[in-house]
């Protein structure tokens, strides 16, 4: 009788255990073993994953993004203007990866980031990995009455918002805002930039500056000089007002775009130095020893290696100071994926160097600027119409992520080269 009651209560504690376990579970759902995981599924993410599943192909890598589609982000500017189709500019995340079975993609937010796991949608745990790439990019910071100009959705919401009667304001004059204000100006009324500077994408090559300013004139796009610090509504309810830092206001804009504002995904903030919002990393795009210890659980001997590229990071020496672009982060990706390979491998990793093969502007439709292989220094190099345009549409066809993107890519630039000889006079939708 003792017997049977002892078995009784051990099965009843061993009941009320596994409940706890399940529930524990059922609130912290834990992915662990993986070799490799990388956090972000852009530029950086998405080529990372595709250059080392070819390095290799035994090693299985965790792709984790929120969005179900890779997005090709120099393009947005057509699909916004509906001169390209979303499957141009885009596609599924399990289309891109078909072709490497050892990378699999998890669909959910990173919401924190330690040094040994990383918690997806604040209930999912990645843990027992051996590297990591901290790829998540930057995110626009939300701005009251102005949409933002950065994603998919972005450019989505935007297609389906634009009218030909329609006045718009552009705020930012970087690359984002300039090729922006050039396409909707054949697309709206009347478009406004809005910058703090009569110079206009200060980061690009003298040539690319020069086609651009002009660009903005010839567009009849109008350059407002000045510095917006609040937007709000109209007192007729629907117009935008601006109120700029002199003190004036501007009331007359049906919608306001913000070119401006992005910051370090929020995970990776605690990370990043105060000094410029970036992530500190060595040669090899490795995080050092220093920014390692910001983890509160981190041990030098046990924790994983963890590597950062794109807008996120800040390379050491005179790289600090490299304007974060696709060609950057296309170039780091190549090197990330080789030096995870390397550390799976217990080899030295490879230093990056980054090389300036040129900057693609599109001013429109059918312009664009060009300035190729700057450190050639010829002016032969340096294009600007609609040879340029054709050009930068080759170059980024070639450079999508996959043969089938690529094909898809030709057929639209050939589809547009076709429609281009039966182009009217005037705003077209």
């Amino acid at each position: 009788r003792c017997f049977e009651e002892d078995r009784r209560s051990f099965l009843l504690r061993h009941q009320q255990v596994m409940m706890i376990k399940f529930l524990c579970a059922l609130l912290l759902q834990k992915i662990g073993g993986y070799e490799v995981v990388i956090a972000g599924g852009g530029f950086g993410g998405t080529y990372t994953a595709l250059q080392l599943a070819r390095l290799r192909p035994q090693t299985e890598i965790t792709l984790v993004e929120s969005r179900p589609r890779f997005c090709f982000l120099p393009l947005l500017y057509e699909y916004a203007c509906s001169l390209a189709t979303e499957d141009e500019v885009s596609a599924p995340y399990e289309s891109i990866f078909s072709s490497t079975p050892n990378v699999k993609v998890i669909h959910g937010e990173v919401t924190s980031i330690e040094s040994e796991r990383l918690i997806i949608d604040g209930n999912k745990e990645i843990e027992n990995f051996r590297v990591a790439l901290l790829a998540l990019g930057k995110k626009p910071e939300p701005i009251a009455e102005a949409l933002p100009f950065y994603r998919l959705e972005d450019a989505r919401r935007l297609r389906q918002s634009l009218r030909p009667d329609m006045s718009v304001a552009v705020i930012g004059g970087g690359y984002t805002g300039v090729e922006l204000t050039c396409h909707l100006a054949a697309k709206c009324e009347k478009v406004t930039l809005v910058h703090r500077s009569t110079r206009v994408v200060s980061s690009a090559s003298v040539h690319n500056q020069a086609v651009a300013q002009g660009a903005i004139k010839s567009s009849g796009a109008e350059l407002l000089i000045g510095e917006v610090v609040n937007i709000q509504t109209a007192d007729d309810g629907k117009k935008k007002r601006l109120e700029l830092a002199d003190g004036t206001t501007h009331d007359e804009f049906d919608m306001v775009i913000a070119t401006v504002g992005a910051k370090i995904a929020e995970p990776l903030r605690p990370l990043a130095s105060p000094r410029d919002g970036r992530i500190p990393v060595d040669s090899g795009l490795r995080l050092s020893s220093s920014t390692m210890r910001k983890f509160a659980n981190f041990e030098q001997r046990q924790s994983p290696a963890l590597f950062a590229l794109g807008d996120v990071a800040r390379l050491p020496g005179s790289q600090a100071d490299l304007v974060p672009s696709a060609q950057v982060t296309l170039q780091q990706a190549l090197i990330a994926a080789r030096n995870i390979a390397a550390t799976l491998d217990a080899r030295p990793l490879t230093p990056f160097r980054y090389i300036p093969l040129g900057e693609l502007l599109t001013l429109g439709r059918y312009e664009a600027s060009a300035s190729l292989l700057p450190s050639l220094q010829s002016d032969l190099l340096n294009l600007q119409g609609p040879v340029a345009g054709f050009a930068r549409r080759l170059v980024y066809a070639a450079r999508m992520p996959t043969p089938e993107q690529r094909l898809i890519s030709l057929r639209g630039l050939a589809a547009e080269k076709t429609s281009s000889s039966s182009l009217s006079s005037g705003k077209s939708f």
